[in-house]
């Protein structure tokens, strides 16, 4: 909430205070720079998804391992 009330805060000032056809440059270019953040991005998780469905898997296993090895020696000492 914080960065899109400094967003729209800023925004606003740059469209009181810059001429438009500044702006609209100055517009452009975020445009073309948040589209290359946001496919890069996307790249990114698509790279790293399957690392961590792999380690969620193990960790699960694990903890399902553990867990009946704990509710066994509860069976034996209750």
């Amino acid at each position: 909430m914080g960065l899109s009330l400094n967003y729209q805060i800023g925004l606003s000032l740059i469209q009181m205070w810059m001429p438009p056809d500044d702006y609209k440059v100055i517009w452009h270019y975020i445009k073309s720079s948040s589209s290359y953040i946001a496919a890069n991005l996307w790249i990114t998780i698509k790279k790293y998804t399957p690392v961590v469905q792999r380690n969620s898997v193990l960790i699960y296993k694990s903890l399902q391992s553990n867990m009946s090895k704990l509710i066994a020696l509860l069976n034996k000492t209750g």
